[in-house]
């Protein structure tokens, strides 16, 4: 028979209390590297069934499933069910078919089993200028505990039971389930509101607002003037408005002039007016944070990127990478694009004469307001050189 002395017992006791506020790193599971998309868009990189091509899927806490591009499941030979079913997204409503349950093999991470949705993420891919293969959403992230480190871009992944201790100068922001994380955010212009709004790590954007409760609420400033623009999501293009809100508050963490979209929502996506928005990636991605379902809670801590400015510029350009060029998809009309006689299927070449090889490059060019850039392009098969002054958004 053992014995222990009271001195051991207090010892064992103290080392079980250290263990449980300070042991999460003993219930990692694995960590998982990320590329960061414009807008802060997540990628990472995983496998299904037995197949070994490394896939690229898009990390998406505004989806409630799991999914594959078509044209990737084909490739791999991945037969999909008969039945069908609807998904919602920004762009409308669309039927898309399942796969037979498989598994999801992220590093040091298998995942079973899981009936992945099959459907067609070509805009997303020309739009991102990089390879999407699907989405990863609420059938993974309600599994565990996720730390989310934009610093370093990598993700954590825990058991979900793992301890944890909150880190010091952070807020944690309670939200509602099921399936998509919501919460009431607090947001400022011609009047103070704190409506609902799902929060989507999905979506590369700093906020967005129902139309139907800009005008029911009286919320934006009579003089605010949106401007038209196109946005992508997973069920196609919609087309949009764009201004600034004068504040966008989480817990003490305050932001100004945040751009805001503005969705006219026919299919009934944001559920109004029980959510009446998104926040989107480009807040997010300002902070570092613990993601716990089973605990309704983000824990939000600022990171680096923090203070970085947001992009107010408009030119009311659709920029795709098609066929590996950067292709001018939509030019708004009366936009500075349209003025500047840029079109429709240009292939644009050089910015002020830097060389464009990339959708995110090519934006980030075109980011400095009120600024003339020199363009060159290529149009029925001949160069041409245009200047454009880049507007603001107010």
């Amino acid at each position: 028979m053992l014995y222990f002395s009271k001195a051991m017992w207090l010892k064992f006791t103290v080392f079980l209390l250290v263990f449980n506020v300070y042991g999460a790193s003993a219930q990692k599971i694995t960590t998982i590297p990320f590329e960061e998309l414009y807008g802060g868009v997540m990628i990472i990189k995983a496998q299904v069934g037995n197949y070994n091509d490394t896939l690229h899927f898009i990390f998406d806490s505004g989806s409630s499933h799991i999914s594959l591009d078509s044209t990737t499941a084909a490739e791999l030979g991945i037969t999909t069910a008969e039945q069908d079913f609807f998904i919602k997204g920004i762009g409308g409503l669309k039927k898309v078919k399942r796969t037979r349950p498989l598994l999801l093999r992220l590093p040091k991470l298998a995942v079973d089993s899981f009936e992945f949705s099959v459907n067609d993420y070509s805009i997303l891919e020309e739009s991102y200028g990089q390879r999407v293969d699907g989405i990863i959403g609420y059938s993974f992230i309600s599994k565990y505990l996720l730390n989310v480190n934009f610093d370093s871009s990598v993700m954590h992944v825990y058991y979900k039971s793992t301890v944890y201790k909150k880190p010091k100068k952070s807020y944690t922001l309670k939200y509602r389930l099921p399936y998509l994380p919501s919460t009431n955010i607090a947001i400022k212009d011609e009047k103070a509101a704190a409506p609902s709004m799902y929060m989507d790590c999905g979506a590369g954007l700093a906020l967005l607002l129902d139309e139907r409760y800009v005008k029911d609420s009286s919320f934006l400033q009579k003089n605010k003037k949106p401007l038209q623009i196109q946005v992508e999501g997973v069920a196609g293009i919609a087309k949009t408005r764009i201004t600034t809100i004068k504040e966008l508050r989480l817990g003490p963490y305050k932001f100004k002039r945040v751009p805001t979209y503005l969705y006219a929502d026919e299919f009934d996506i944001l559920r109004y007016p029980m959510h009446v928005g998104l926040l989107g990636n480009d807040i997010l991605r300002r902070f570092n944070w613990w993601l716990h379902y089973e605990k309704n809670e983000i824990i939000l801590t600022p990171n680096k990127g923090f203070k970085d400015v947001f992009d107010y510029a408009y030119t009311g350009l659709s920029i795709f990478l098609v066929d590996g060029l950067v292709t001018i998809t939509e030019v708004i009309g009366d936009s500075p694009a349209a003025k500047a006689g840029l079109q429709k299927d240009d292939v644009i070449i050089a910015i002020d004469g830097t060389i464009v090889t990339t959708v995110k490059q090519t934006k980030t060019l075109l980011q400095y307001t009120n600024k003339k850039v020199d363009i060159i392009a290529i149009r029925n098969n001949k160069p041409i050189k245009i200047k454009m002054k880049i507007a603001r958004i107010y």
